[in-house]
């Protein structure tokens, strides 16, 4: 069990950031009249943009990758639609989709700044791109420049960030995160980056309080809790890890991961058939994910039942 235990360890904090974040709006009301919009003209492209963005807003990614991709299929032209379908992607941690679209995001927004080479929003928007690319020195070097155009941009400095949490200077990372929330302490996301920062300095006070403020600004998102739950993972408190995977379930019932996580944690806690319940949840949503049969066929070895464990494990291999 120490081995799979491990293997979950090696699972990274979720990181996000988004660069469209705007004040708190009634989004479910900008959902419904672009539902009602794009049911009297399914061919609107640019309701089914809007639309995606209000669900990228609510951290409902999946529901926001598809109205992309549909106004994509309409507008193949419109090169922002792979910008957003790239960020959206990233941050529903579907990096393939994520790179596919990324070169068509890179292309617009260095078109942009040659164009506009003082707008700090095209700067940190490549920045965040460049990010999910994983070319992190490009990606400081757009974001210093963002920042130097408009010192008081937090979503920048709370990209920048995810820049150095990516690199592992912790301490650089928190710096950023700290000043985006002086600058908007009412933007959740540098509280749950800056938590997770704390994490890996094993500072976990700090860290379960910057979760709760994030929690607190927003309660509808699955991503602290998820961050949390791992932080409680790493101290050995399986219960309360259980209890934030599952309220994130409940705001993300169609994510994968989380169940793979209270898997994990279910594991933890030698309670095999809850743990095998959540790897079956897992494999039933995402059907090519070797590590949920490795892990359930793992668990079924420790249950004795040898000859399903033989059946998952052969999967991986």
């Amino acid at each position: 069990m120490k081995k799979i235990t491990l293997l979950f360890a090696a699972l990274v904090f979720f990181s996000y950031t988004d660069f469209s974040y705007a004040k708190k709006e009634d989004y479910n009301k900008i959902i419904a009249d672009y539902t009602k919009i794009i049911k009297a003209n399914p061919n609107d492209a640019e309701a089914y943009k809007k639309r995606g963005d209000a669900y990228y807003e609510k951290r409902d990614f999946e529901r926001a990758i598809l109205d992309y991709t549909q106004a994509i299929k309409l507008n193949p032209n419109d090169m922002e639609l792979y910008v957003k379908r790239s960020r959206a992607s990233y941050d529903n941690r579907e990096t393939g989709q994520a790179k596919l679209d990324s070169q068509h995001a890179i292309t617009y927004y260095e078109n942009k700044i040659k164009r506009e080479s003082k707008n700090a929003e095209a700067h940190e928007n490549l920045g965040h791109i460049y990010l999910a690319a994983g070319v992190y020195g490009k990606a400081l070097t757009v974001l210093n420049k963002s920042i130097k155009l408009d010192p008081n941009n937090a979503k920048a400095l709370n990209t920048r960030g995810l820049v150095y949490f990516s690199q592992k200077k912790h301490a650089r990372a928190i710096a950023d995160y700290t000043k985006a929330i002086q600058i908007d302490p009412d933007f959740d996301m540098p509280y749950m980056n800056r938590g997770n920062a704390h994490v890996q300095n094993r500072d976990y006070d700090k860290a379960f309080a910057d979760y709760a403020k994030a929690i607190e600004l927003s309660p509808d998102n699955p991503l602290p809790y998820v961050n949390r739950g791992l932080a409680y993972g790493q101290n050995k408190d399986h219960d309360r890890a259980i209890a934030d995977y599952t309220k994130a379930i409940k705001l993300s019932p169609n994510n994968p991961l989380i169940y793979m996580l209270r898997g994990a944690s279910f594991l933890n806690k030698e309670d095999h058939d809850k743990a095998i319940a959540d790897y079956t949840k897992t494999i039933n949503l995402s059907p090519d994910n070797p590590l949920a049969y490795f892990a359930r066929g793992a668990t079924l070895f420790f249950k004795k039942e040898y000859q399903k464990a033989r059946s998952d494990l052969l999967k991986v291999v």
